[in-house]
This record gives structure tokens, C-alpha cells and sequence, in this order.
């Protein structure tokens, strides 16, 4: 049996505290892997056995302000293909669009589902081998959609490619990202900035074995995709993985980055303005007041924790001021 935990955080300016939280008890090794926000609660993909036509299939759930379910939804392709999603972000039209993989028999496939208000399905489209990392919706309705493109089988050299995408899924463009000197890359985060472009988050590695070496990587681009700076940091061994999980444009217009060693603070042109080490995080927001608040999403926190576990995972959220020092540390513990 998997637990499924939601947690809720009421954030202030000095503490941060649990309004509710909700386990969702599951008998299969089900996954939630992203949560946002939405005007009546909280939309939440992943991947479920539990609840899926057969193997495992894309999960989105929707869940009211307290955390009670509304509806639950699933998605796989045919015969014996599987599903996960990885990312989903609420669209103007009220529904949501899902950016996951689609697994068959030796194949991942870059995977995007749109949905209505309700999780019927609209749209799904495939884009060839690979990883659907994360997608946003642009101004004008289209989608920009980041993906980690395989060469063959998963276990081959990648690359990251972006591209953009119509509301009704139709590719306009594509471009693809490689470093001559790491083999494989993979996209964690896309943002959005002030001036169209974009702003990517992830990992180049030498090799795609246990002893390999892998690096955060950065990449810039303007509204065509066209690269302008790439920033690398790190190329530690695969038990201290750097990677850069999430990436935001800051009001000031500079960014700030959480990588598996900390935080990075960049100005406009890519050059580092400092780093801070900190534990494994996996997302950072600007907070109301200029600073930062880094680990997990907030102000909505998802984990996943084996039942049969003698103690559940934690969760850790912490602030930081403006030049990224600690100002409050704390740490959550699911179903207590």
C-alpha cells in the first residue's frame, strides 16, 4: 500500500503553519508528482495503479480548498501502454493541460493532454520519444512544452527540446538544447520572462551509468527559443547529483534557482551573484516580501511514503532573506 499526503501550509512573515492535511491511502505504489493551486481548491497529477484501467495510468485529481476530492480522473493510451503525468497547469479557459510520458513496451513517448473543467478529455498529441517535463500556457493560449528528447531507447544520449504549441496541440516550432561536452541532458522546470522568452531548469551528465557525473544547467532563450546564455554548475558523482529543479524570474528581473546544493542567484546576463547551500529541495517561489521560500511548493506541499515504513518521509520548507541566509527552518512530518 502507498499513502499519498497532501499538506496544506498557511504562510506568514515569519513562521509558516499547517491549515490541513489529507492522506490518501492507495494499494498500489501509486504517485502524486505535481500540485497547483486553482480558484476552488487544488488540481494534482501523477501516475496510479490503484485507481487505472489495468497497469499504471495518468492520475489527475481535483480537490476542493480543504482538500476533499471532487473528481478523479485517468488516462493510458491502448493495449499495453502505461501513463504518468508530471506536471499540470490550470488554463484561461478553465480546464487543464497535463505534460507526462507515455510508456510502451520499449518506448517512452513526450506526452500532452488537455482537459476541460471536469478532466474530459479534449486533446492528447505525442511528440516522439522522450519525457514530458513541464508546460506552461503562453499569453495567447499556446503552450510551451519542455521535454527531454531520446534518441532511441532511455537509456541512449537525450537533449533537452522545447516547443510550442497550439491550443488545439499542433507543434509550431521546436528547438533543441545539447552541451558539447556532457552526452545527455534532461529539462526539470521551464518559466516564463518579463520580455516573452524563457527560462529553463535541469541536468547535463558524462554518461547515462550509476558512476556518472552530472551538472545544473540553465538555459535562456527568447520567445523563438533561440539560445542567449547557458549557465553550468557542478559535475559532482551520481551520489551528490547536482540538477537544477526549478527555475524563477525574480520582480528585479534576475533569477533564482534551487539546485540539488542550494540555491543560485543569477543576474539578467547568466552570471552568478552567489549561492547558498542548503539540503535536497525540489521547487523555490519569491515570496511577497522579496525573499525566497525554497523545498517543495508552496503554499502546497505533496509527498509520496511507503505505509509499511517505520517513520514517514519529511517535509521541509524553509525562508530566506533577500541574499538568500536563512531566516526560519521547518519541517512537517505527514499524518501527525
Amino acid at each position: 500500500m502507498k499513502r499519498l499526503v497532501l499538506i496544506t501550509l498557511l504562510a506568514a512573515s515569519m513562521a509558516s503553519a499547517v491549515t490541513w492535511s489529507r492522506i490518501f491511502d492507495t494499494e498500489e505504489w501509486d504517485d502524486f508528482r505535481c500540485v497547483q493551486e486553482v480558484d476552488d481548491g487544488y488540481i494534482i497529477t501523477g501516475m496510479t495503479k490503484t485507481y487505472g484501467p489495468g497497469d499504471y495510468a495518468l492520475w489527475l485529481l481535483k480537490v476542493d480548498s480543504m482538500g476533499n476530492t471532487i473528481w478523479s480522473k485517468t488516462y493510458a493510451g491502448t493495449g499495453d501502454s502505461t501513463g504518468q503525468g508530471n506536471f499540470v497547469q490550470s488554463t484561461i479557459d478553465g480546464g487543464n493541460v497535463i505534460s507526462g510520458t507515455l510508456y510502451t513496451p520499449g518506448l517512452a513517448q513526450i506526452w500532452l493532454l488537455k482537459t476541460d473543467e471536469n478532466g474530459d478529455t479534449a486533446w492528447t498529441r505525442t511528440y516522439g520519444n522522450g519525457y514530458g517535463n513541464c508546460v506552461q500556457q503562453l499569453a495567447g493560449n499556446d503552450y510551451i512544452l519542455l521535454t527531454t528528447r531520446f534518441f532511441g531507447s532511455t537509456i541512449t544520449p537525450s537533449s533537452l527540446l522545447l516547443l510550442r504549441i497550439t491550443p488545439d496541440g499542433d507543434s509550431l516550432w521546436s528547438q533543441t538544447y545539447h552541451s558539447n561536452d556532457w552526452p545527455y541532458s534532461m529539462g526539470y522546470f521551464i518559466d516564463l520572462t518579463e520580455d516573452g522568452g524563457f527560462i529553463v531548469s535541469g541536468l547535463v551528465r558524462d554518461t547515462t551509468f550509476e558512476d556518472e557525473k552530472t551538472a545544473c544547467w540553465i538555459i535562456r532563450t527568447d520567445s523563438m527559443g533561440d539560445t542567449l546564455w547557458t549557465y553550468t554548475q557542478g559535475g559532482k558523482d551520481w551520489g551528490d547529483t547536482d540538477k537544477g529543479r526549478c527555475i524563477r524570474q525574480t520582480t528585479d528581473g534576475q533569477y533564482i534557482s534551487l539546485a540539488n546544493f542550494g540555491l543560485i542567484r543569477l543576474n539578467q546576463g547568466g552570471d552568478t551573484l552567489w549561492t547558498r547551500s542548503y539540503r535536497d529541495g525540489t521547487c523555490v517561489q519569491e515570496t511577497n516580501d522579496w525573499r525566497f521560500a525554497l523545498s517543495g511548493c508552496t503554499p502546497t506541499y505533496l509527498c509520496s511514503l511507503d505505509s509499511s515504513a517505520s517513520l514517514p518521509e519529511d517535509i521541509t520548507l524553509l525562508k530566506t532573506n533577500e541574499q538568500g541566509h536563512s531566516i526560519w527552518e521547518r519541517t512537517y512530518i505527514p499524518g501527525t
